[in-house]
């Protein structure tokens, strides 16, 4: 299974940081199935923030 978060691991001052996520697991339904974290788009707001 692909890891759902993705931790860079590169030089950088520790103030800076950064995460990727992949679409695996969440709660959302098509077509913004996965782990849809976006509010900018029309899925339920309610599903997008378990996602968060």
């Amino acid at each position: 299974m692909m890891p759902r978060l993705i931790q860079p691991n590169w030089p950088a001052p520790s103030n800076v940081k950064a995460l990727s996520t992949t679409r695996q697991g969440g709660v959302s339904h098509v077509p913004y199935a996965g782990l849809n974290l976006g509010l900018h788009v029309q899925a339920d707001s309610q599903v997008v923030w378990r996602n968060r």
